[in-house]
């Protein structure tokens, strides 16, 4: 596939590369978001190369492991938008050299969000704007479930995805973020996110980027994509069997990440 016709890289500016990793229903978004905007203001490169096929309609399992795309991860741009580790960057040279970092969250509160996200009953992630029927029928296929089953139905998953993350990126060049820190303190992430990609960035900049995504519902609502936000909310939606079973699941590995659960 010709990629350069899909992907339009933005000048380059910056002498390396970096790479802002995470995981569906973790912040993921609000992190990208805010990185995007303050990239723009601040004129940096900065590209989400995951969110601009998905808007084409091309899934993770088409360009993750295809060799085409391979040139268009090169020095001189931050690359985020990652929700899982692509197996494209497994073999990239520079990967263990370069500043990365990933958003964690409290894995049950992933998987709570999840079920409201994609779990059928609830619909509200966004739409590619090609093949989004294929993406909703692809959800719609979890409907009949509730949401104890569906958590410990999708776990095994992200148990998975978040061990490959831990195989493949963890080094000296991380920088562990957590929902939690983005949640209370937008401003102070922000910061510890620029400096770690080695960016300089004036202060205004961070401050109305802050201010500008700091949304924080009032009231829960399923259909929204910031349903509620609050750090563990699991609590509120399972069962204490099924928390019991998710903590026994993740305790250790969450651990490597930060996580005392």
């Amino acid at each position: 596939m010709d990629y350069s016709s899909i992907i339009k890289m933005p000048t380059a500016s910056v002498s390396s590369e970096s790479f802002v990793f995470s995981v569906h229903k973790a912040g993921s978004s609000l992190l990208f978001g805010m990185l995007e905007d303050a990239c723009a203001r601040g004129a940096i490169p900065a590209i989400s190369i995951p969110d601009i096929l998905f808007m084409e309609g091309i899934g993770d399992d088409n360009w993750q492991t295809d060799d085409d795309i391979r040139p268009m991860f090169t020095p001189g741009y931050v690359y985020f938008g990652f929700r899982n580790f692509p197996a494209i960057l497994e073999n990239y040279a520079r990967l263990s050299d370069v500043p990365k970092v990933f958003l964690i969250r409290d894995p049950r509160d992933i998987l709570t969000s999840q079920y409201f996200s994609f779990g059928g009953k609830h619909f509200s992630h966004r739409l590619p704007n090609k093949n989004a029927d294929s993406v909703v029928d692809y959800h719609m296929r979890d409907k009949h479930m509730e949401i104890d089953e569906y958590v410990i139905d999708h776990a095994e998953v992200l148990y998975d995805k978040l061990c490959c993350y831990r195989a493949r990126i963890f080094d000296k060049n991380l920088l562990m973020v957590r929902y939690e820190d983005i949640f209370f303190d937008k401003r102070q992430l922000l910061r510890a996110v620029m400096a770690h990609l080695r960016i300089e960035i004036d202060t205004e900049i961070i401050d109305a980027v802050a201010v500008a995504h700091d949304i924080r519902p009032v009231f829960e609502d399923p259909t929204r994509h910031i349903r509620r936000g609050t750090p563990g909310d699991h609590a509120n939606k399972l069962q204490a069997a099924t928390i019991e079973k998710l903590t026994a699941m993740f305790r250790e590995l969450m651990r490597d990440f930060g996580y005392q659960l």
